[in-house]
C-alpha cells in the first residue's frame, strides 16, 4: 500500500489518506507564519496562534488546488503515493495562448501589446489548471493576464456564469475598468457591455458578464449571489508597511488599520481632503516584496506595486512605473502628502 494515497471530495478539497506520522509532517510542511500577525487582534487576543495551516489534520484535507504540491512533498521525501484524482488534460496549449492573444489585439496608450513569456505562462497555467495562485512581481503586467484569462473564459463557460474579480480597494475597481478598455480599444470588444464595477452605491446586481468588486462591498451579500459566478480572481496591491494618513495627522502601516480608525482620503469628485471611517478590515495572507519606492521630497516613501495608479496634483491618475521625478501626487489610494 502507498504511503499516501490522494482522492478527490468535491471541487474545493482532496483527502490524502496516510497514517499519523505521516499526516503530522504533511500538516508541518503546509503550515506556514501570517505576516504581521502579531499586529493582529485575534493574535493579540490569544485567539490564534499566527499561523495558516492548509492541511486539516484530522480530516485528512487540503486544497484541491495543491494536489500537485503534495505529490512534490512525497517526492522529495521518496514516499510512496497513488494519486487518484482523474488525470487533467490541457484545455490550450501554450502555442494556443499566443494565438488566443492575438485574435484580442490588446492595446495600451495607442500601441499594440505583445504578451511576454512569464504572461503566456501565467495564462496558459491559470487556464488549465482552473484553480491557482499566481506569484506576479511588480510591472508584471498583472491586469493583461486577468483580462486574457477572463475573454478566454467567456468563451468557455456557460452563459449564465460570470467572472467576478475581486480588488483590494474602491479606486482599483476603477483601475480595472480601464485597463480593460485600454486592451479592448481597438477592437469591437465593447468593456462597458461586459465589465460592471461595484463600490460606493453602486448596484449589485447586473446583466453584465464580469463583475470587478471591492471584498468589502460584497462580502454581506447571501450565498445566492454568489452562485451566478463560474468564476473567482483575486487581485492585491498594497505592501502591508504601506503608510496611512490619520484623521489626526499621524501616520499608520496599513497592516495595523483596525475598524474605528479614522483616515484621511481624497474625494474624486470634489478633489478635497475628508476624513473617513474605517469600517471594515480584510487582510490578505499573501505578500509580494517586490514593490516599487516612491520617493517624495519630504523624505516619505511609499512601497506599492508598478501598475498601482495614484492621483496627481492635475488630477491625472497615472501608474506608478510611469511616474517622473518632479510629479506631483495628490493621493495614492486615499493617503494624501503635503510639501511633496
Amino acid at each position: 500500500m502507498s504511503d499516501l494515497v490522494i482522492e478527490p471530495i468535491d471541487s474545493v478539497f482532496i483527502k490524502v489518506d496516510c497514517e499519523r506520522s505521516f499526516a503530522k509532517e504533511l500538516s508541518d510542511h503546509f503550515t506556514f507564519q501570517v505576516p504581521g500577525h502579531k499586529f493582529m487582534p485575534a493574535y493579540r487576543n490569544k485567539m490564534w496562534d499566527g499561523q495558516i495551516k492548509l492541511y486539516n489534520i484530522y480530516k485528512q484535507q487540503i486544497y484541491a488546488g495543491l494536489s500537485e504540491y503534495v505529490e512534490q512533498f512525497a517526492k522529495d521525501r521518496s514516499y510512496s503515493f497513488t494519486n487518484n484524482i482523474p488525470n487533467r488534460e490541457d484545455s490550450i496549449s501554450v502555442d494556443g495562448v499566443i494565438d488566443y492573444i492575438k485574435t484580442l489585439n490588446p492595446h495600451a496608450y495607442g500601441k499594440s501589446l505583445v504578451a511576454h513569456d512569464h504572461q503566456i505562462d501565467a495564462i496558459h497555467h491559470a487556464l488549465n489548471h482552473k484553480r491557482c495562485l499566481l506569484l506576479s512581481p511588480t510591472g508584471s503586467g498583472k491586469s493583461l493576464i486577468i483580462y486574457v484569462i477572463c475573454r478566454y473564459l467567456l468563451s468557455i463557460l456557460p452563459k449564465d456564469r460570470k467572472i467576478l474579480i475581486i480588488v483590494p480597494t474602491i479606486s482599483l475597481v476603477s483601475q480595472m475598468y480601464s485597463d480593460f478598455f485600454e486592451y479592448a480599444s481597438k477592437t469591437n470588444w465593447k468593456t462597458r457591455d461586459f465589465v460592471h464595477k461595484i463600490f460606493g452605491g453602486e448596484e449589485k446586481n447586473s446583466d453584465k458578464r464580469i463583475i470587478v468588486s471591492t471584498w468589502q462591498s460584497i462580502y454581506k451579500m447571501p450565498q445566492k449571489y454568489f452562485d451566478q459566478f463560474g468564476t473567482v480572481m483575486g487581485d492585491e496591491c498594497l505592501h502591508p508597511d504601506t503608510k496611512i494618513s490619520m484623521a489626526d495627522g499621524t501616520l499608520k502601516d496599513i497592516k495595523n488599520i483596525v475598524i474605528g480608525d479614522k483616515i484621511k482620503t481624497i474625494n474624486e469628485l470634489t478633489k478635497e481632503l475628508e476624513t473617513k471611517q474605517v469600517l471594515k478590515v480584510h487582510k490578505n495572507i499573501s505578500i509580494n516584496e517586490q514593490m516599487y519606492e516612491v520617493c517624495l521630497n519630504n523624505n516619505k516613501i511609499v512601497k506599492i506595486t508598478g501598475n498601482h495608479k495614484v492621483m496627481l496634483k492635475t488630477g491625472e491618475w497615472k501608474r506608478v512605473d510611469e511616474l517622473e521625478v518632479g510629479n506631483i501626487i495628490n493621493s495614492i489610494e486615499g493617503m494624501t502628502f503635503d510639501d511633496q
